[in-house]
């Protein structure tokens, strides 16, 4: 990650109330699936295809 992006986590941490979860979708060019926090919420890596 860049430190741009570290620098972006932090303010969303810092303002995200106890307990709390956020999701952050990323955007690839190559691949038009749309993410959703659903695809993700297994908590497995790499996410079900």
């Amino acid at each position: 990650m860049t430190v741009q992006g570290d620098r972006r986590l932090k303010i969303v941490a810092d303002h995200l109330l106890t307990g709390a979860r956020v999701f952050v979708g990323v955007t690839d060019p190559v691949d038009a699936t749309v993410e959703t926090p659903s695809r993700y919420a297994t908590g497995s890596w790499p996410p079900p295809g």
